[in-house]
Protein backbone atom coordinates (compact mmCIF):
# COMPACT_ATOMS: atom_id res chain seq x y z
CA UNK A 1 0.00 0.00 0.00
CA UNK A 2 0.84 3.28 -0.79
CA UNK A 3 -0.09 6.33 1.33
CA UNK A 4 0.37 9.65 -0.69
CA UNK A 5 0.30 12.81 0.81
CA UNK A 6 0.00 16.21 -2.06
CA UNK A 7 2.34 18.50 -1.98
CA UNK A 8 0.60 22.39 -1.57
CA UNK A 9 -2.44 20.91 -3.31
CA UNK A 10 -3.57 24.33 -3.54
CA UNK A 11 -0.32 25.97 -4.67
CA UNK A 12 0.50 23.63 -7.87
CA UNK A 13 -2.70 22.60 -9.54
CA UNK A 14 -2.51 23.88 -12.73
CA UNK A 15 -5.70 26.07 -14.33
CA UNK A 16 -5.86 24.23 -17.51
CA UNK A 17 -5.89 21.21 -16.17
CA UNK A 18 -9.14 21.95 -14.04
CA UNK A 19 -10.66 23.40 -17.34
CA UNK A 20 -10.17 20.38 -19.09
CA UNK A 21 -11.21 18.17 -16.22
CA UNK A 22 -14.49 20.11 -16.37
CA UNK A 23 -14.88 19.82 -20.60
CA UNK A 24 -14.39 16.03 -20.10
CA UNK A 25 -16.68 15.82 -17.44
CA UNK A 26 -19.31 17.20 -20.10
CA UNK A 27 -20.76 20.78 -17.93
CA UNK A 28 -21.88 23.42 -20.14
CA UNK A 29 -19.08 25.79 -21.86
CA UNK A 30 -20.59 28.78 -20.19
CA UNK A 31 -20.58 27.30 -16.72
CA UNK A 32 -17.10 26.19 -17.51
CA UNK A 33 -16.36 29.83 -18.65
CA UNK A 34 -17.69 31.17 -15.35
CA UNK A 35 -15.39 28.97 -13.09
CA UNK A 36 -12.55 29.36 -14.96
CA UNK A 37 -12.70 33.34 -14.83
CA UNK A 38 -13.05 33.02 -10.91
CA UNK A 39 -10.71 30.68 -10.54
CA UNK A 40 -8.06 33.48 -12.96
CA UNK A 41 -9.34 36.25 -11.39
CA UNK A 42 -7.37 37.50 -8.24
CA UNK A 43 -10.74 39.69 -7.58
CA UNK A 44 -14.55 40.30 -9.46
CA UNK A 45 -17.68 42.09 -8.72
CA UNK A 46 -21.27 40.59 -8.18
CA UNK A 47 -24.13 42.44 -8.28
CA UNK A 48 -26.83 41.41 -6.11
CA UNK A 49 -30.38 43.99 -6.18
CA UNK A 50 -28.09 45.86 -8.01
CA UNK A 51 -25.29 46.31 -5.29
CA UNK A 52 -22.16 45.57 -5.90
CA UNK A 53 -19.93 42.72 -3.79
CA UNK A 54 -16.27 42.70 -4.66
CA UNK A 55 -14.78 39.62 -3.62
CA UNK A 56 -11.45 37.43 -3.82
CA UNK A 57 -11.40 33.99 -5.66
CA UNK A 58 -8.42 32.35 -6.72
CA UNK A 59 -7.91 28.49 -6.19
CA UNK A 60 -4.28 29.39 -5.09
CA UNK A 61 -4.37 32.01 -2.71
CA UNK A 62 -8.06 31.24 -1.26
CA UNK A 63 -7.55 27.41 -0.67
CA UNK A 64 -10.67 28.35 2.15
CA UNK A 65 -13.24 29.22 0.09
CA UNK A 66 -16.25 27.36 -0.47
CA UNK A 67 -15.86 26.34 -4.32
CA UNK A 68 -11.89 25.84 -3.83
CA UNK A 69 -12.22 22.46 -2.53
CA UNK A 70 -14.88 21.36 -5.09
CA UNK A 71 -12.92 22.37 -7.58
CA UNK A 72 -10.07 20.47 -6.13
CA UNK A 73 -11.94 17.35 -5.42
CA UNK A 74 -13.19 17.29 -9.35
CA UNK A 75 -9.05 17.42 -10.63
CA UNK A 76 -8.81 14.15 -7.84
CA UNK A 77 -11.32 12.25 -9.80
CA UNK A 78 -8.95 12.36 -12.92
CA UNK A 79 -6.69 10.56 -10.75
CA UNK A 80 -9.57 8.02 -9.59
CA UNK A 81 -10.47 7.28 -13.45
CA UNK A 82 -6.45 6.70 -14.14
CA UNK A 83 -6.11 4.41 -11.71
CA UNK A 84 -9.29 2.45 -12.42
CA UNK A 85 -7.61 2.03 -16.11
CA UNK A 86 -4.82 0.48 -14.37
CA UNK A 87 -6.71 -1.93 -12.26
CA UNK A 88 -7.76 -3.22 -16.07
CA UNK A 89 -4.46 -4.05 -17.22
CA UNK A 90 -3.92 -7.39 -17.55
CA UNK A 91 -0.92 -7.38 -15.75
CA UNK A 92 -1.95 -5.62 -12.51
CA UNK A 93 -2.78 -7.84 -9.51
CA UNK A 94 -5.16 -6.60 -7.08
CA UNK A 95 -5.07 -7.31 -3.47
CA UNK A 96 -6.07 -10.47 -2.48
CA UNK A 97 -9.55 -8.89 -0.74
CA UNK A 98 -10.05 -5.99 -3.35
CA UNK A 99 -10.38 -8.32 -6.59
CA UNK A 100 -13.92 -8.91 -6.51
CA UNK A 101 -14.51 -5.00 -6.07
CA UNK A 102 -11.45 -4.07 -8.27
CA UNK A 103 -10.41 -1.89 -6.18
CA UNK A 104 -7.15 -0.17 -5.73
CA UNK A 105 -7.07 3.34 -4.41
CA UNK A 106 -9.48 5.42 -1.78
CA UNK A 107 -8.93 9.03 -1.55
CA UNK A 108 -10.31 11.40 0.72
CA UNK A 109 -9.79 15.00 -0.57
CA UNK A 110 -5.53 14.92 -0.60
CA UNK A 111 -5.06 11.92 1.17
CA UNK A 112 -4.84 8.93 -1.12
CA UNK A 113 -4.42 5.54 -0.18
CA UNK A 114 -3.01 3.06 -3.15
CA UNK A 115 -2.68 -0.76 -2.85
CA UNK A 116 -2.19 -3.61 -4.69
CA UNK A 117 -0.70 -7.05 -4.61
CA UNK A 118 2.39 -6.42 -3.99
CA UNK A 119 4.09 -7.72 -7.35
CA UNK A 120 6.43 -5.57 -8.75
CA UNK A 121 4.78 -5.32 -12.01
CA UNK A 122 1.40 -3.97 -10.27
CA UNK A 123 3.26 -1.81 -8.12
CA UNK A 124 5.36 -0.43 -11.29
CA UNK A 125 1.73 0.70 -13.33
CA UNK A 126 0.62 2.37 -9.73
CA UNK A 127 3.75 4.32 -9.95
CA UNK A 128 2.84 4.95 -13.94
CA UNK A 129 -0.64 6.26 -13.15
CA UNK A 130 0.50 8.34 -10.81
CA UNK A 131 3.41 10.03 -12.98
CA UNK A 132 0.90 10.54 -15.56
CA UNK A 133 -1.85 12.67 -13.01
CA UNK A 134 1.12 14.14 -11.63
CA UNK A 135 2.80 15.28 -15.29
CA UNK A 136 -1.53 16.18 -16.31
CA UNK A 137 -2.42 18.09 -13.10
CA UNK A 138 0.89 19.31 -11.48
CA UNK A 139 0.45 17.56 -7.81
CA UNK A 140 3.46 15.78 -6.90
CA UNK A 141 3.22 14.13 -3.76
CA UNK A 142 5.21 14.64 -0.69
CA UNK A 143 7.96 12.46 -0.55
CA UNK A 144 8.63 13.33 3.18
CA UNK A 145 4.77 12.42 4.51
CA UNK A 146 4.02 9.81 1.91
CA UNK A 147 5.14 6.48 2.44
CA UNK A 148 5.03 2.96 1.52
CA UNK A 149 3.46 0.01 3.68
CA UNK A 150 4.46 -3.88 2.80
CA UNK A 151 2.80 -7.42 4.17
CA UNK A 152 4.74 -10.61 3.44
CA UNK A 153 7.03 -9.14 0.55
CA UNK A 154 10.53 -10.43 0.67
CA UNK A 155 13.33 -7.84 1.40
CA UNK A 156 14.59 -7.56 -2.33
CA UNK A 157 10.96 -6.78 -3.70
CA UNK A 158 10.72 -3.83 -0.69
CA UNK A 159 14.10 -2.41 -1.61
CA UNK A 160 13.07 -2.28 -5.66
CA UNK A 161 9.86 -0.60 -4.69
CA UNK A 162 11.39 1.85 -2.23
CA UNK A 163 14.13 2.78 -5.66
CA UNK A 164 11.29 3.13 -7.91
CA UNK A 165 8.94 5.09 -5.80
CA UNK A 166 11.51 7.35 -3.86
CA UNK A 167 9.05 7.07 -0.71
CA UNK A 168 10.24 5.56 2.71
CA UNK A 169 9.08 2.30 4.39
CA UNK A 170 6.61 2.47 7.25
CA UNK A 171 4.65 -0.06 9.53
CA UNK A 172 1.11 -0.54 8.82
CA UNK A 173 -0.76 1.93 10.59
CA UNK A 174 -3.79 0.31 11.05
CA UNK A 175 -5.73 -2.32 13.56
CA UNK A 176 -9.26 -3.51 14.15
CA UNK A 177 -10.91 -1.57 16.40
CA UNK A 178 -10.94 -3.54 19.95
CA UNK A 179 -13.14 -3.01 23.12
CA UNK A 180 -10.27 -1.30 24.80
CA UNK A 181 -9.97 1.46 22.24
CA UNK A 182 -13.71 1.77 22.67
CA UNK A 183 -13.64 2.27 26.38
CA UNK A 184 -10.83 4.98 25.96
CA UNK A 185 -13.21 6.89 23.86
CA UNK A 186 -15.90 6.22 25.83
CA UNK A 187 -14.08 7.86 29.00
CA UNK A 188 -13.10 11.14 27.05
CA UNK A 189 -17.08 11.18 27.26
CA UNK A 190 -17.65 10.74 30.77
CA UNK A 191 -14.11 13.60 31.75
CA UNK A 192 -16.49 16.41 29.68
CA UNK A 193 -19.67 15.22 31.50
CA UNK A 194 -18.01 15.11 34.91
CA UNK A 195 -16.29 18.81 33.61
CA UNK A 196 -20.32 20.04 32.85
CA UNK A 197 -21.41 18.26 36.04
CA UNK A 198 -19.47 21.11 37.91
CA UNK A 199 -22.00 24.25 37.12
CA UNK A 200 -24.69 25.36 39.24
CA UNK A 201 -27.61 25.20 37.39
CA UNK A 202 -31.34 24.85 38.25
CA UNK A 203 -33.25 21.84 38.08
CA UNK A 204 -34.54 23.00 34.54
CA UNK A 205 -31.24 23.40 33.46
CA UNK A 206 -29.74 20.40 34.15
CA UNK A 207 -32.41 18.58 32.12
CA UNK A 208 -31.60 20.61 29.30
CA UNK A 209 -28.34 20.41 29.66
CA UNK A 210 -28.46 16.39 30.48
CA UNK A 211 -30.42 16.13 26.72
CA UNK A 212 -27.86 17.89 25.15
CA UNK A 213 -25.21 15.65 26.06
CA UNK A 214 -27.15 12.72 25.70
CA UNK A 215 -28.41 14.21 22.20
CA UNK A 216 -24.17 14.80 21.15
CA UNK A 217 -23.23 10.93 22.43
CA UNK A 218 -26.34 9.54 19.96
CA UNK A 219 -25.87 11.41 17.40
CA UNK A 220 -22.10 10.48 17.04
CA UNK A 221 -20.66 8.32 19.04
CA UNK A 222 -23.81 5.28 19.32
CA UNK A 223 -24.23 5.33 15.36
CA UNK A 224 -20.02 4.52 15.09
CA UNK A 225 -19.16 2.67 17.75
CA UNK A 226 -21.34 -0.27 19.73
CA UNK A 227 -20.51 1.37 23.19
CA UNK A 228 -19.94 -1.27 26.14
CA UNK A 229 -22.27 -1.95 29.06
CA UNK A 230 -19.80 -0.60 31.48
CA UNK A 231 -19.66 2.58 29.41
CA UNK A 232 -23.33 3.21 29.49
CA UNK A 233 -23.88 2.23 32.68
CA UNK A 234 -21.35 4.83 34.07
CA UNK A 235 -22.57 7.91 31.60
CA UNK A 236 -26.14 7.40 32.94
CA UNK A 237 -25.03 7.71 36.66
CA UNK A 238 -23.33 10.59 36.04
CA UNK A 239 -26.31 12.39 34.50
CA UNK A 240 -28.24 10.72 37.38
CA UNK A 241 -26.20 12.54 40.20
CA UNK A 242 -26.29 15.51 38.10
CA UNK A 243 -29.86 16.03 37.55
CA UNK A 244 -30.78 14.87 41.28
CA UNK A 245 -27.87 16.87 42.82
CA UNK A 246 -25.86 18.86 40.82
CA UNK A 247 -22.45 16.94 40.93
CA UNK A 248 -21.18 13.71 39.35
CA UNK A 249 -21.35 11.57 42.25
CA UNK A 250 -24.63 10.16 43.48
CA UNK A 251 -25.20 9.63 47.33
CA UNK A 252 -28.89 8.42 47.67
CA UNK A 253 -31.99 7.67 45.91
CA UNK A 254 -33.07 10.75 43.38
CA UNK A 255 -36.95 11.48 43.19
CA UNK A 256 -38.22 9.58 40.50
CA UNK A 257 -36.82 6.09 39.50
CA UNK A 258 -33.84 6.58 36.83
CA UNK A 259 -36.31 4.38 34.43
CA UNK A 260 -39.19 6.59 34.73
CA UNK A 261 -37.28 9.45 33.85
CA UNK A 262 -35.98 7.88 30.67
CA UNK A 263 -40.11 6.89 29.09
CA UNK A 264 -41.31 9.31 26.95
CA UNK A 265 -43.11 12.85 28.16
CA UNK A 266 -46.17 11.50 26.94
CA UNK A 267 -45.97 8.64 29.65
CA UNK A 268 -44.70 10.06 31.97
CA UNK A 269 -40.97 10.56 31.94
CA UNK A 270 -38.56 13.02 31.39
CA UNK A 271 -38.08 12.50 27.61
CA UNK A 272 -34.56 11.25 28.34
CA UNK A 273 -33.31 9.12 25.34
CA UNK A 274 -32.11 5.32 26.89
CA UNK A 275 -28.09 5.35 25.41
CA UNK A 276 -28.11 1.66 25.25
CA UNK A 277 -31.22 1.26 23.36
CA UNK A 278 -30.42 3.90 20.62
CA UNK A 279 -27.02 2.49 20.33
CA UNK A 280 -28.13 -0.85 19.51
CA UNK A 281 -31.05 1.09 17.04
CA UNK A 282 -28.00 2.85 15.05
CA UNK A 283 -26.36 -0.63 14.70
CA UNK A 284 -29.67 -1.61 12.80
CA UNK A 285 -28.97 0.80 10.83
CA UNK A 286 -25.87 -0.90 9.28
CA UNK A 287 -28.30 -4.20 9.16
CA UNK A 288 -30.74 -2.62 6.82
CA UNK A 289 -28.27 -1.42 4.70
CA UNK A 290 -26.83 -5.30 4.22
CA UNK A 291 -30.20 -6.68 4.05
CA UNK A 292 -30.98 -3.92 1.30
CA UNK A 293 -27.35 -4.16 -0.34
CA UNK A 294 -27.09 -0.61 0.04
CA UNK A 295 -25.26 0.94 -2.71
CA UNK A 296 -22.27 1.97 -1.38
CA UNK A 297 -18.47 0.75 -0.78
CA UNK A 298 -18.80 -0.14 2.74
CA UNK A 299 -21.28 -2.63 1.92
CA UNK A 300 -19.98 -4.26 -1.11
CA UNK A 301 -17.37 -5.01 1.40
CA UNK A 302 -19.09 -7.02 3.39
CA UNK A 303 -20.68 -8.79 0.81
CA UNK A 304 -17.57 -9.45 -1.05
CA UNK A 305 -15.29 -10.26 2.34
CA UNK A 306 -17.70 -11.51 4.89
CA UNK A 307 -20.97 -12.53 3.27
CA UNK A 308 -20.38 -13.53 -0.51
CA UNK A 309 -22.94 -16.02 -1.54
CA UNK A 310 -24.46 -16.39 2.33
CA UNK A 311 -28.00 -15.86 3.19
CA UNK A 312 -27.60 -12.52 5.71
CA UNK A 313 -30.56 -13.28 8.39
CA UNK A 314 -29.37 -16.81 8.84
CA UNK A 315 -25.63 -15.57 8.42
CA UNK A 316 -23.65 -16.41 11.61
CA UNK A 317 -20.11 -14.53 12.23
CA UNK A 318 -17.41 -15.96 12.24
CA UNK A 319 -14.96 -17.13 15.35
CA UNK A 320 -11.79 -14.89 13.48
CA UNK A 321 -14.29 -11.79 12.90
CA UNK A 322 -13.57 -8.43 14.28
CA UNK A 323 -15.44 -7.43 17.19
CA UNK A 324 -17.52 -4.68 16.14
CA UNK A 325 -18.29 -6.94 13.22
CA UNK A 326 -19.98 -9.74 15.46
CA UNK A 327 -21.85 -6.92 17.67
CA UNK A 328 -23.29 -6.25 13.87
CA UNK A 329 -24.42 -9.52 13.53
CA UNK A 330 -25.62 -10.18 17.04
CA UNK A 331 -28.06 -6.62 16.49
CA UNK A 332 -29.13 -8.25 13.16
CA UNK A 333 -30.46 -11.44 15.81
CA UNK A 334 -31.61 -9.26 17.92
CA UNK A 335 -33.94 -7.34 15.40
CA UNK A 336 -34.98 -10.52 13.86
CA UNK A 337 -36.90 -11.43 16.90
CA UNK A 338 -38.44 -7.60 16.97
CA UNK A 339 -39.99 -7.49 13.35
CA UNK A 340 -41.13 -9.18 10.26
CA UNK A 341 -37.21 -8.90 8.44
CA UNK A 342 -39.28 -8.51 5.32
CA UNK A 343 -41.30 -5.88 6.27
CA UNK A 344 -37.74 -4.19 7.65
CA UNK A 345 -36.59 -3.91 4.50
CA UNK A 346 -39.15 -3.32 2.65
CA UNK A 347 -39.65 0.93 3.91
CA UNK A 348 -36.66 3.39 4.61
CA UNK A 349 -35.11 2.79 7.94
CA UNK A 350 -34.71 5.12 10.44
CA UNK A 351 -33.27 5.04 13.80
CA UNK A 352 -35.86 6.83 15.34
CA UNK A 353 -38.09 3.67 14.44
CA UNK A 354 -35.53 1.33 15.63
CA UNK A 355 -35.67 2.90 19.06
CA UNK A 356 -39.73 2.45 19.19
CA UNK A 357 -38.75 -1.37 18.19
CA UNK A 358 -36.70 -2.09 21.49
CA UNK A 359 -38.62 0.83 23.02
CA UNK A 360 -42.34 -0.19 22.78
CA UNK A 361 -45.12 2.35 23.70
CA UNK A 362 -46.60 2.12 27.05
CA UNK A 363 -49.76 3.79 28.25
CA UNK A 364 -49.87 7.41 27.97
CA UNK A 365 -50.63 9.72 30.50
CA UNK A 366 -53.63 12.67 30.66
CA UNK A 367 -51.91 15.59 31.80
CA UNK A 368 -48.28 15.38 29.52
CA UNK A 369 -49.15 18.67 27.61
CA UNK A 370 -49.94 20.80 30.08
CA UNK A 371 -46.61 20.05 31.95
CA UNK A 372 -44.27 20.06 29.12
CA UNK A 373 -46.42 22.60 27.01
CA UNK A 374 -43.69 24.72 25.32
CA UNK A 375 -45.14 27.96 26.72
CA UNK A 376 -44.16 26.80 30.16
CA UNK A 377 -41.29 28.37 32.02
CA UNK A 378 -39.04 25.20 32.02
CA UNK A 379 -38.74 25.41 35.90
CA UNK A 380 -42.38 25.22 36.61
CA UNK A 381 -42.59 22.51 34.04
CA UNK A 382 -40.13 20.03 35.86
CA UNK A 383 -42.08 21.30 39.20
CA UNK A 384 -45.32 20.59 38.09
CA UNK A 385 -44.25 17.29 36.87
CA UNK A 386 -42.61 15.98 40.30
CA UNK A 387 -45.87 17.62 41.80
CA UNK A 388 -48.02 15.37 40.19
CA UNK A 389 -46.32 12.13 40.78
CA UNK A 390 -46.02 12.75 44.32
CA UNK A 391 -42.43 13.37 44.04
CA UNK A 392 -42.00 16.74 46.00
CA UNK A 393 -39.86 17.26 49.22
CA UNK A 394 -43.17 18.02 51.19
CA UNK A 395 -42.91 17.73 55.13
CA UNK A 396 -44.94 14.62 54.93
CA UNK A 397 -42.37 12.78 52.67
CA UNK A 398 -39.30 14.14 54.55
CA UNK A 399 -40.93 13.05 57.95
CA UNK A 400 -41.07 9.48 56.49
CA UNK A 401 -37.37 9.70 55.76
CA UNK A 402 -36.30 11.08 59.33
CA UNK A 403 -35.02 14.28 57.74
CA UNK A 404 -38.25 16.83 58.92
CA UNK A 405 -38.78 16.71 62.76
CA UNK A 406 -42.65 16.83 61.94
CA UNK A 407 -44.72 17.20 58.83
CA UNK A 408 -46.94 20.43 59.62
CA UNK A 409 -47.37 22.92 56.88
CA UNK A 410 -45.46 25.51 56.99
CA UNK A 411 -48.04 27.99 55.55
CA UNK A 412 -51.11 27.08 58.00
CA UNK A 413 -49.56 25.30 60.25
CA UNK A 414 -52.73 22.92 60.84
CA UNK A 415 -52.51 20.19 58.64
CA UNK A 416 -50.02 17.53 57.40
CA UNK A 417 -48.37 19.28 54.76
CA UNK A 418 -48.91 17.26 51.52
CA UNK A 419 -48.79 17.50 47.93
CA UNK A 420 -53.06 17.18 47.76
CA UNK A 421 -53.04 19.88 50.81
CA UNK A 422 -50.44 22.26 49.88
CA UNK A 423 -51.94 22.78 46.52
CA UNK A 424 -55.80 22.63 47.12
CA UNK A 425 -56.80 21.91 51.05
CA UNK A 426 -54.23 24.59 52.24
CA UNK A 427 -56.28 27.44 53.54
CA UNK A 428 -53.92 30.13 51.61
CA UNK A 429 -53.47 27.59 48.31
CA UNK A 430 -57.29 27.96 48.26
CA UNK A 431 -57.68 31.49 48.09
CA UNK A 432 -55.02 31.40 45.33
CA UNK A 433 -56.71 29.10 43.23
CA UNK A 434 -60.17 30.61 43.81
CA UNK A 435 -58.77 33.81 42.61
CA UNK A 436 -57.29 32.18 39.38
CA UNK A 437 -61.00 30.44 38.90
CA UNK A 438 -62.72 34.01 38.93
CA UNK A 439 -60.49 35.45 36.82
CA UNK A 440 -60.78 32.50 34.38
CA UNK A 441 -64.93 31.90 34.63
CA UNK A 442 -64.12 28.92 35.64
CA UNK A 443 -66.68 26.97 37.55
CA UNK A 444 -64.58 23.63 37.59
CA UNK A 445 -63.64 22.70 41.32
CA UNK A 446 -60.71 20.08 41.22
CA UNK A 447 -59.21 18.20 44.28
CA UNK A 448 -55.94 16.81 43.05
CA UNK A 449 -53.08 18.64 40.44
CA UNK A 450 -54.18 15.51 38.05
CA UNK A 451 -57.86 16.66 37.72
CA UNK A 452 -56.97 20.23 37.50
CA UNK A 453 -54.68 19.73 34.78
CA UNK A 454 -57.55 17.39 32.89
CA UNK A 455 -59.85 20.11 33.39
Amino acid sequence: MIKLDLQKVYDTIEWDFIEEVLKGLLFPDKFISLVMNCVKTPRLSLFFSMAPYTVSLNLREDYDKPLSPLLFVIGMEYMSRVMKEIGCKQDFSFHERCSSLKLNHLSFADDVLLFCNGDYKSIILMLQGLQLFTNTSSLTPNKSKSAIYCSNMADIEVKRVIDASGFSQQKLPFKRISRHECNILAEKMTTRIRTWSTRNLSFAGRVVLINSVLFAIHSYWCQILKLPKKVIQELEAICRAFLWKGQHIMQGAGNIAWSKVFQPKSEGGAGFTKTAEWNVAALFKYVWAIANKEDNLWVRWIHNVYLKEEEWWSYKAPNQGSWYWKQIVAAKDQLKGLIDTQQFTSNRYTISLGYSLLCPPQTKVTWSNEVWGRFNIPKHSFITWLSVQNRLKTKDRLHKLHIAADATCSLCSRHEESVRHLFFNCQLAQECVNQVKRWLSWVFSPMTLTSFLDG
